[in-house]
């Protein structure tokens, strides 16, 4: 059964501005691995909660929860996004989110995605053009699943992601300016 969030979390003193983001959410589930080194909350929002945010309050339980512990907070966001999201507009209002979440897992591929320009043939499709390299190709097929589980899973919203792969940005201007 789901809770408000500070109704679990009653004695949590935290900023006004990351209480106000957390204020309408739900935990619909608490749980420790096998080790209780790391406690996963499962949280509903009807809005979308910038992934600074998310990490600002697992560090912020974990301080109040377990101090002097190693035991780490994960926050396992779902959002329950009106019918006016499209894949477009997710990825207009949430991109520098993705940014962070994904250069959070990896910079690696972090960077690329910083680099990748975006196109929406039809409502349903992302075409993600990245650069054309061989570790770019290699990382590009764990982006976009990366990108396809947080679209499906946590914002519930139906896409098709593709991957292009093309000259890289400063070959492109490069090419232009030929032309």
């Amino acid at each position: 059964m789901a809770k408000p969030f500070f109704d679990v979390f009653p004695t949590l003193h935290i900023k006004s501005d990351l209480r106000a983001l957390f204020q309408d959410t739900q935990v619909t589930r608490v749980a420790f691995n096998r080790d209780r080194t790391r406690l996963k909350v499962y949280l509903e929002s009807r809005h979308l909660i910038h992934k600074t945010n998310i990490y600002r309050m697992e560090e912020e339980i974990a301080k109040a929860a377990f101090p002097g512990s190693s035991t780490s907070v994960l926050i396992c966001e779902q959002f329950v996004l009106s019918a006016q999201y499209t894949p477009q507009i997710l990825m207009e209002e949430y991109l520098d989110s993705l940014q962070t979440e994904i250069w959070h897992f990896s910079p690696v591929i972090g960077s690329f995605f910083r680099e990748a320009v975006f196109a929406y043939p039809d409502p349903d499709t992302v075409i993600l053009q990245l650069e054309d390299s061989v570790i770019c190709q290699e990382k590009g097929e764990k982006l976009r699943g990366m990108l396809d589980q947080i679209f499906h899973e946590r914002c519930g919203i139906p896409v098709r992601f593709e991957t292009e792969y093309s000259l890289p940005v400063h070959h492109r201007a490069k090419a232009q300016l030929e032309e």
